[in-house]
């Protein structure tokens, strides 16, 4: 056992005590963290050791940069990014709350109106990132975090892109394919209606606690994004209203260009929504 495993054990990375193992996903792990320095609470994120050396290197340098570039209140301000230890680290702002995915598992109980203004925080994120040029590319449910005072907090741009870059099928199938768009999973091109077609696919989870295009295996689930309408949420959700339907329907459309142009008019669509309920 090496001295980075050693000190992962007995609860210290470098300057960082680390309290909590929050998550591990195929590319990082994260760690609610306390730093040693300043004895304030952190979030490390830290990039999977069983990757090769270039994909790890990649990986942090997409998320670092992203998160730098990306000054905006739903986006975590970035504390320290560095390579110790043979380790690539970022350390954000705590992000001590529970994530999407936390809350659809525990099925946790939220009023429509609460979800809602959750993911529009983080269509208001991505608009922010599409401001920049970046795609998220990889939106995850579990990439958007609720914290106590009700703001939310969009991370896990380790498989974004810039607009005007070129982004091979296998490494965007690196992410979690049940939430990429049909485009994605044609292996053609990308772009900012790419990750509302991701969100709407959260929206739909986080609300009805299924999967709008459900599959036993991987190729079902692909099948039906491109080719299958997805199922009819007032099957889970029978007293879902007109405006929800009609919001899953726009992001999810099969064509990006009928979608919302932007992720702007996605949040403006759900908060439009969210006042009209208790």
């Amino acid at each position: 056992m090496g001295d980075l495993e050693r000190s992962i054990q007995v609860g210290y990375f470098g300057d960082y005590l680390l309290a909590e193992r929050a998550a591990d996903t195929p590319w990082e792990v994260i760690y609610q963290a306390v730093d040693g320095r300043t004895k304030a609470k952190v979030t490390l994120k830290m990039v999977s050791s069983k990757l090769p050396p270039e994909v790890q290197e990649k990986l942090f340098k997409n998320e670092s940069e992203s998160l730098k570039m990306l000054q905006h209140p739903n986006i975590p301000k970035v504390l320290e990014a560095g390579h110790q230890n043979d380790r690539y680290f970022i350390a954000v702002e705590p992000l001590d709350g529970p994530s999407v995915k936390t809350m659809v598992s525990d099925k946790t109980p939220l009023p429509l109106k609460q979800k809602l203004l959750i993911i529009a925080q983080a269509a208001d994120a991505l608009q922010c990132a599409h401001e920049h040029k970046i795609v998220h590319q990889s939106l995850l449910p579990r990439d958007i975090v609720l914290l106590e005072d009700g703001s939310i907090r969009l991370h896990g741009f380790h498989l974004r892109r810039f607009e005007d870059d070129v982004r091979s099928a296998a490494e965007v199938l690196f992410g979690k394919v049940v939430y990429l768009a049909p485009e994605q999973v044609k292996g053609e091109s990308t772009s900012p209606t790419t990750d509302i077609f991701s969100l709407g696919t959260i929206l739909y989870e986080f609300v009805a606690l299924q999967m709008p295009f459900p599959g036993r295996e991987i190729t079902s689930a692909l099948f039906k994004i491109v080719g299958r309408e997805p199922l009819p949420l007032r099957d889970f959700v029978p007293d879902a209203p007109d405006g929800l339907l009609a919001i899953i329907d726009k992001s999810l459309n099969k064509k990006p260009e009928l979608r919302y142009a932007t992720a702007a008019e996605m949040a403006a669509a759900l908060r439009s929504l969210a006042a009209t309920l208790n």
